[in-house]
């Protein structure tokens, strides 16, 4: 029953999000006992399959591209509202290059906001359960499921432009408790002086957005996507 009621609010929340970077519900459907959903189909891959596959090249105007293409759409996502045009409070908590579509037109497309906290919804997280990958989670969504807000979308894209631009994650260890440790306590070198080392310019904005204090991260996604324009 769990299952049932996110898949039914996976595709409750994208069917409202109007917007080319986020991948639109067409349909949900049942077959016998199988309820499913229909998406709209993207011919290429995730940004995890493409990174994975590049690892000794990350060309930086292919990069950007795709992060600012999902910032946008997560900030669309973001700024839902209800029909009285109250704001819902929608965050995604899986930014992650796993859930990141990249379409052969090289457009990406934000996907998976089934375990996505809105603030009014019908259903609610079970106490103490997290849900996301873990090496993407910001400090306060380990701490404490109940305290989360857009921002840890910020935190998260700011570890995976890390990881784009460097080829090495910032926070991961080598079990899930070390990366925990981590990512509540470990501090991180700049971009620049990591693995590939992108070029300075970065240092600062994965700084911002990945800033333990969420009051020092970016306040929108569009103000993380106009910095990476600029």
């Amino acid at each position: 029953p769990d299952a049932l009621l996110m898949l039914l609010e996976e595709a409750n929340i994208p069917s409202r999000i109007h917007h080319p970077n986020v991948v639109p519900i067409v349909d949900i459907g049942s077959d016998a006992n199988t309820r499913y959903l229909v998406m709209e189909y993207v011919e290429g891959c995730s940004f995890h399959e493409l990174l994975r596959k590049s690892r000794d090249e990350r060309p930086l105007p292919s990069i950007l591209t795709i992060i600012i293409d999902s910032l946008r759409g997560l900030h669309a996502a973001h700024e839902l509202t209800d029909l009285d045009g109250e704001p819902l409070g929608l965050v995604h908590r899986d930014y992650s290059p796993q859930n990141l579509l990249v379409g052969t037109d090289g457009a990406c497309r934000v996907i998976d906001f089934g375990i996505a906290k809105i603030s009014a919804r019908l259903t609610h997280t079970r106490a103490g359960v997290q849900k996301g990958k873990i090496a993407y989670m910001a400090p306060e969504q380990i701490a404490s499921a109940k305290e989360v807000d857009r921002r840890v979308d910020l935190w998260a894209a700011g570890v995976v432009l890390y990881d784009a631009l460097t080829g090495e994650h910032p926070l991961r260890g080598g079990n899930d408790g070390e990366t925990v440790t981590n990512i509540l306590r470990k501090s991180f070198r700049p971009p620049s002086e990591v693995g590939l080392q992108p070029p300075a310019c970065f240092d600062d904005i994965c700084k911002k957005a990945m800033s333990r204090r969420r009051s020092e991260r970016y306040a929108t996604a569009l103000e993380m996507a106009d910095a990476l324009h600029a």
